[in-house]
């Protein structure tokens, strides 16, 4: 620990818990300092979606960087076993347009989330061809065989060595287990939080960043394709439209799922009605 960074034991407690410590830490320390760099280890859970945790850096002014190690999920570019997690990557900075507050990209390294397959085994469908390989390394469509097996990195190799980037700072400089991941219930994470005051004047920075994005949104779009969304952008246009209308859609089967679980639960830890 310095007065620059710090390091959270998670206790193997729910990750999100730790992680709300470790970016309000984050926060803390660059808005003193302008740089806070956090660790967050010793978690036995996930984390939760991590451009949560980068929009709540940008949200205060300052520019996040998040990334997350977890379990052997994904398989090295050419190897037939996982190896990787998903190792989720967020970057946000803060200013949007187009009616948001802030821009954040949050990015697994794996083809799809490892939710799409559980959710396409719940659902008996099949999963994208080039997403996913089973159990002797061979491609599969065939959800249930993908989780036996192991998911593939997006883009190739260009995937696999960011998979393996977010391995070695989240996992091996942020404390997390390097072998045997799934049974060490010790998974790392690294949270960075720098004020643009830093390199200049932040409002500089807001404004050429704003003409940035605004010409990726004026580009002239190629024939056919549709409207061009910038990194998160399309799940916060959702996010409005869900809470003016006051409910949320959820995957057929998910709601009774949901509700066996809350029967399980004491009646004061449920805030409301499934």
């Amino acid at each position: 620990m310095s007065a620059l960074s710090a390091t959270i034991d998670g206790n193997r407690r729910i990750g999100m818990v730790a992680m709300r410590s470790g970016t309000d830490a984050a926060i803390a320390t660059a808005r003193e300092t302008g740089f806070g760099l956090v660790s967050v280890n010793n978690i036995a859970s996930p984390t939760g979606a991590i451009g949560y945790w980068a929009r709540d850096i940008a949200r205060a002014g300052l520019i996040g960087i998040v990334m997350c190690q977890s379990p052997e999920l994904v398989a090295p570019h050419g190897a037939a076993e996982a190896v990787f997690g998903t190792n989720p990557l967020a970057v946000s900075v803060p200013y949007a347009v187009g009616g948001g507050e802030v821009t954040v990209l949050d990015m697994a390294t794996s083809a799809v989330a490892y939710f799409a397959l559980v959710e396409a085994q719940a659902q008996g469908l099949s999963i994208p061809e080039g997403v996913a390989i089973d159990e002797h390394g061979d491609p599969t469509t065939d959800a249930r065989e993908a989780l036996k097996g192991a998911l593939l990195t997006f883009g190739g190799y260009k995937g696999s060595h960011l998979a393996l980037v977010v391995e070695l700072l989240a996992g091996a400089l942020g404390g997390g287990a390097v072998l045997d991941k799934r049974a060490s219930r010790n998974w790392g994470n690294v949270i960075l939080a720098l004020d643009p005051a830093l390199l200049g004047p932040p409002e500089r920075f807001k404004e050429q960043g704003l003409k940035v994005l605004q010409r990726v949104k004026d580009a002239r779009r190629a024939p056919g394709a549709p409207e061009l969304f910038l990194p998160g952008e399309r799940g916060d246009r959702r996010e409005r439209e869900a809470l003016a209308r006051g409910t949320i859609e959820l995957p057929a089967g998910m709601l009774p799922a949901l509700r066996d679980i809350a029967r399980g639960v004491p009646a004061r830890g449920i805030g409301g009605r499934l």
